[in-house]
């Protein structure tokens, strides 16, 4: 392949590439770090029209199924699912109107990154401080595999949800 048709294909794949983000910007969240606020991962989906009290229930249904013990919580601006088992608790907050609305996964330590227990135990590894490292790369691990897990529920609720929101004169 020539220069002038590799750079071609670099341009479409680009191209291609960032219709796919505009498109996927309210299907799935993109995981860079313009995403994460105090190790809470947003995302935010526009133009769907969907009823957020039945989403936040299908959220706290996830956290049951889930073996989480989950609490609703409703104000006049957001909902809010407080999820927590013998290992975890995790924040997620619904806010917005059916057709601009933004969800946030807050886990309650750091999960991203280096935490305190790493860092002691990579420093007192040499005296038997490594179980803090494997327990904390578990824990990460573990916290990881559930966000996914999350986000894979909320895209197909979204999904399932669309335009279920009725029209007010607000809107």
């Amino acid at each position: 392949m020539s220069f002038k048709q590799d750079s071609a294909q670099k341009i479409e794949d680009r191209q291609l590439m960032n219709q796919t983000t505009l498109f996927r910007n309210h299907l799935k969240p993109q995981l860079t770090p313009h995403s994460y606020r105090d190790n809470a991962l947003k995302d935010q989906w526009i133009g769907n029209n969907v009823d957020l009290n039945l989403l936040s229930q299908s959220v706290n249904q996830f956290f049951t199924e889930n073996q989480f013990e989950p609490k609703l919580e409703q104000t006049h601006d957001r909902y809010r699912i407080k999820a927590s088992n013998f290992e975890f608790k995790i924040t997620v907050n619904i806010y917005g109107r059916p057709n601009d609305f933004t969800i946030e996964f807050i886990p309650n330590k750091k999960t991203r990154g280096f935490s305190l227990a790493m860092m002691v135990g990579y420093i007192t590894s040499f005296l038997g401080g490594g179980a803090l490292l494997v327990r904390d790369a578990r824990y990460q691990e573990v916290m990881n595999k559930v966000e996914q897990t999350f986000w894979e529920h909320v895209d197909r609720q979204v999904a399932e949800l669309k335009n279920s929101a009725k029209v007010t004169s607000m809107e």
